[in-house]
């Protein structure tokens, strides 16, 4: 079983930001020594405080895309370094770590810390362990890493790094941006099939090992005894009682329980990523989806635009949701060909729907073109809609 689901996932890949200027290399060699990663963020209680919610929902939107075989990137500097491979298979749940009490979590499991930073941050301690004050660019705040995901790193491929030209030269042939020419702001990002096999290509290819791992500076200590893996356990209530604070929460819920996502779409060998642009480019304000898979049995242009996008709404949808998925819709269908684009489907999740039939959209001057493209998801019902006037199940 461990095979066949690392093989279901070998064209899936996680592309992680190492930008900390002042420790970048150190912070690199970290996790390549280390085959950990885990992103830096406020010290998070409260669940009903939404303003605070969206960075670590976010962040765990992307980890919940992390399956056993899924490619770890490391992006630091001018370099792309192939960290290693995703080696746990932990069933339909996402596979990451919880690493201390201090996570959103927290006050459902009793979680030791296995990843002790102290030595890291020996002079921004605090009396929480786990927690440290640590100087940004709006002051100083309390910060841990309250979620890890590990990869193997002893691959063949593992600490071999290409220049970044080599990756952005490559993906110059599309007129279309993709995740990881647009991840600017962020800290990671889940890549396409596209991006995965031409990442790996190069690497194979043009790779050259850096300097062996030494650091120079104190690293991280790790007490694997006191793992606690991830369990879907934590939040299936959570999503049946559809109590998510904000959307990227339920972006999370959905990938991460995987078999509710699967009752919904149709049968087939996906990859999933999150927060895809899919506009032309332009200088600001690209049109990011929420979530998109990409049918490896049949991919659009070698697995670089998505077979299914989904747009999320997490309390009601209205004729805006259809507008925006319209917009994906029109710019895919300018860059495939008539068969590529009969392939792409999209639907539109939500609690519930108001202001979509179709004299509604008529009036608000949206095209129904791509009318039977476009499919509706009640949450509430647990069923398809049908978009008339009494929005019908179907």
């Amino acid at each position: 079983m461990e095979n066949k689901n690392q093989e279901n996932n070998a064209n899936q890949g996680f592309f992680i930001m190492i930008n900390d200027a002042r420790k970048t290399q150190d912070n690199l060699r970290a996790c390549l020594n280390k085959g950990f990663y885990g992103f830096l963020m406020k010290n998070i209680y409260d669940l009903e405080n939404t303003r605070q919610l969206m960075t670590p929902f976010s962040v765990l939107a992307d980890y919940a895309c992390c399956k056993q075989g899924t490619h770890v990137f490391l992006f630091s500097k001018r370099t792309i370094t192939y960290g290693g491979v995703v080696a746990k298979n932990n069933g339909d749940s996402p596979v990451f770590y919880l690493n201390g009490p201090t996570n959103l979590f927290g006050n459902k499991i009793d979680v030791e810390r296995y990843v002790d930073l102290d030595n890291i941050y020996p002079n921004n301690l605090t009396d929480e362990e786990g927690i440290y004050e640590i100087e940004g660019r709006y002051g100083k705040q309390l910060k841990g890493i309250p979620f890890i995901i590990e990869f193997n790193n002893k691959t063949e491929l593992s600490g071999k790094q290409i220049p970044v030209d080599e990756l952005y030269f490559t993906l110059g042939k599309f007129n279309f941006p993709l995740p990881s020419n647009a991840i600017q702001g962020k800290g990671m990002c889940t890549l396409t099939p596209y991006e995965t096999n031409t990442l790996l290509k190069l690497i194979y290819e043009k790779g050259k090992m850096i300097e062996p791992l030494k650091l120079t500076n104190p690293t991280a200590k790790i007490d694997h005894s006191k793992k606690t893996i991830f369990s879907n356990k934590l939040i299936i209530e959570r999503f049946e009682n559809k109590k998510w604070s904000v959307e990227a929460e339920l972006e999370f819920l959905l990938l991460a329980i995987e078999t509710k996502l699967n009752d919904i779409l149709p049968e087939g060998k996906y990859v999933k990523t999150r927060q895809v642009p899919l506009c032309p480019f332009k200088p600001q304000n690209l049109d990011y989806a929420d979530i998109c898979l990409y049918d490896l049995e049949n991919p659009i242009k070698e697995g670089s635009l998505p077979n299914i996008i989904i747009e999320l709404k997490k309390d009601s949808a209205d004729y805006n949701a259809y507008n925006q998925v319209n917009k994906y819709l029109r710019w895919l269908e300018q860059i495939t060909t008539k068969s590529e684009f009969e392939l792409i489907n999209a639907y539109i999740i939500a609690k519930t729907f108001n202001s979509i039939d179709d004299r509604i959209l008529n009036k608000k001057g949206i095209s129904l073109k791509y009318k039977d493209k476009i499919k509706f998801y009640s949450l509430n019902n647990n069923k398809f809609l049908k978009m008339d006037k009494q929005q019908t199940l179907i």
